[in-house]
């Protein structure tokens, strides 16, 4: 499991009381959620809350491969919401037999 440390502008982003939420879908148009992880919820862990540390929980996954894009979300103590990470993630089809 990696963590994640967030950095803004150079400041650390203080997680105390926030809420992180990740959602993978096949596009950002897409109504389906291949993949919803929350810290209220569960899959993603806040570790250190002053210094913005979080892990995202090791799990099997059962998506089909294909491209899809994501985007982490931190909820602060303010109730402010930023996207702190998006992306393009690929799921590339098992080749060990």
């Amino acid at each position: 499991i990696a963590s994640i440390s967030l950095i803004l502008e150079g400041v650390i982003l203080d997680l105390t009381q926030a809420k992180i939420r990740m959602q993978v879908r096949r596009s950002d148009t897409s109504d389906f959620t291949v993949l919803d992880l929350t810290s209220t919820e569960g899959g993603i862990v806040i570790v250190d809350e002053p210094g913005g540390e979080f892990q995202i929980a090791g799990r099997n996954l059962d998506i089909p491969s294909g491209s899809y894009v994501y985007d982490i979300e931190v909820i602060t103590a303010d109730s402010k919401v930023r996207t702190v990470l998006r992306g393009t993630w690929k799921i590339n089809q098992d080749i060990t037999q």
